[in-house]
């Protein structure tokens, strides 16, 4: 399973945005492409690879081979009138995939996210054996359209980053 991440964030004086994103992506789920399994939006503050507060949408998928079906699919049908709409209000986005490499891969429940990257000269089996045991569930970056950290771990409640990690940030998140 992997997920496509998309942060957004709206353009200045954009009314409604919130609101057409909870559209779209209730016209997704209601008319699902090939592949998709679900949709998650969470409100984000700033990161280093963003302008400022933004808006992570996790979108779940069996495979590499769904993401064109995801992309055709989220802009036309009974979904391109809200996707548009939205897509009209906002200022920019940013996006990644990410693997599922261990815990739930529903993130809905998960009200924090830590992004970190492997250090340097580390093997991944070593970082992955550290990391077990940690809370919540761990998904490791594949590719990006923007410099952003490597690795997303999810846990249910707040937690430091690993010690041994280079935590690049960390946000509270709700729907």
């Amino acid at each position: 399973m992997i997920a496509y991440a998309f942060w957004h964030w709206p353009a200045p004086g954009a009314a409604g945005y919130e609101r057409r994103l909870g559209e779209f992506l209730a016209a997704l789920e209601a008319e699902k492409p090939a592949g998709f399994l679900g949709a998650s939006s969470f409100r984000t503050g700033s990161a280093p690879w963003l302008p400022g507060p933004a808006f992570l949408d996790w979108y779940r998928i069996g495979g590499f081979a769904d993401l064109e079906a995801l992309n055709e699919g989220a802009v036309t049908a009974s979904r391109k009138a809200p996707h548009d709409a939205l897509a009209a209000l906002a200022a920019g986005g940013a996006g990644g995939i990410y693997r599922h490499k261990s815990g739930p891969d529903d993130v809905r429940p998960f009200k924090f996210a830590h992004w970190f990257g492997k250090p340097a000269g580390m093997r991944y089996d070593e970082l992955f054996a550290r990391l077990r045991g940690l809370p919540g569930s761990l998904w490791i970056g594949r590719w990006c359209s923007a410099a952003r950290p490597n690795s997303r771990s999810s846990p249910r409640r707040a937690c430091r980053s690993p010690p041994h990690a280079r935590p690049s940030y960390a946000s509270g998140q709700s729907e």
